[in-house]
């Protein structure tokens, strides 16, 4: 919506410093015509704004309510200058049809594109509970409430619906939900303060320690059909309290540890074999309760970057 309506006011404004005008508007479209596009671009907008605000609180970001409000109304008031005060009006009866026309036309692509983008919001809205466990004591955080879980299923779901999944191999999926972590999330300097040790953590908070990395990528892998277990190291290991993530990969078990590529600023721990992580870092843990993973990932994959626009919404991912 910002591109376009710079794009509109741009060209408005264009119009207005650079063109003669005409006292005689051509046969077609009219200033009344524009107008009209105008009020159903309104209604349009309108609509996205009362949809992303409860798309908002769904995710648990009221706080930011009142400034998400007071954008928009501040697009209103700039669209009003443009096209609805009288001198506005009186501008556009100087126009002739073919530059009328030209409005008229960016005005219908921008009705198009906010009806598309309240359909994603709707659609992200709508899709319930992504793939997943999100009753009270599951292993995205054994101490969530409910309301916390339904906060981290929004965010989960938002990160699901931006990816083209259908398209996807298994590991373009891993590299995603390790990229989205790792863009989103960083390092907390407390493990008992905002639930760091939780998906809420790294998801909502977005600040998390390693059991919060591990958590959250177990739900994203699971709403996206990739499978993933949460492994915790043992009593004997270098560091008796990290926890990692074993993931799936057309049939062959791999360690990923997202907090320790995170940290380290590069893929130091991404898809492993079991001897190649206890190597590197010192740590055991019960190899009988997960899946062996006994090669490291040798093909190819791709990282991936995600936009946002407005705020939270409109969520989208590019492979890079």
């Amino acid at each position: 919506m910002n591109k376009a309506l710079r794009n509109v006011t741009a060209l408005f404004l264009a119009m207005l410093l650079c063109l003669c005008p005409l006292s005689v508007q051509a046969a077609g479209v009219t200033g009344d015509t524009v107008l009209a596009s105008y009020q159903t671009l309104i209604d349009a907008y309108n609509n996205f704004a009362d949809l992303h605000e409860s798309y908002l609180v769904m995710l648990g970001t009221q706080n930011v309510s009142d400034s998400v409000r007071a954008y928009y109304d501040g697009v209103d008031l700039v669209l009003d200058n443009l096209y609805a005060t009288g001198s506005a009006k009186g501008n556009l009866a100087t126009l002739d049809a073919g530059t009328l026309t030209e409005i008229n036309n960016i005005l219908t692509e921008d009705i198009a594109f906010m009806n598309a983008a309240s359909a994603t919001v709707q659609a992200q809205m709508g899709n319930g509970y992504p793939a997943g466990n999100y009753t009270p004591g599951t292993v995205y955080g054994p101490k969530l409430n409910q309301t916390e879980l339904d906060q981290v299923a929004g965010v989960v779901s938002r990160f699901a619906s931006s990816l083209p999944l259908s398209s996807m191999s298994d590991v373009d999926k891993v590299m995603a939900a390790r990229d989205y972590l790792i863009q989103f999330c960083s390092y907390a300097p407390d493990w008992s303060k905002n639930r760091a040790n939780t998906a809420w953590g790294a998801l909502v908070y977005r600040q998390a320690q390693c059991s919060g990395y591990a958590r959250a990528m177990k739900a994203l892998c699971d709403s996206i059909g990739v499978e993933c277990c949460y492994v915790h190291a043992d009593a004997a290991a270098s560091n008796p309290s990290h926890q990692w993530n074993t993931v799936k990969i057309d049939g062959q078990w791999y360690i990923l540890d997202v907090q320790g590529d995170d940290s380290s600023g590069f893929e130091a721990f991404f898809l492993l074999s079991d001897n190649s992580y206890a190597a590197s870092t010192g740590l055991s843990w019960d190899r009988s309760a997960v899946p062996a993973c006994p090669a490291d990932y040798t093909g190819t994959h791709y990282h991936y970057v995600f936009f946002q626009r407005m705020d939270q919404s409109l969520f989208a991912a590019r492979m890079i």
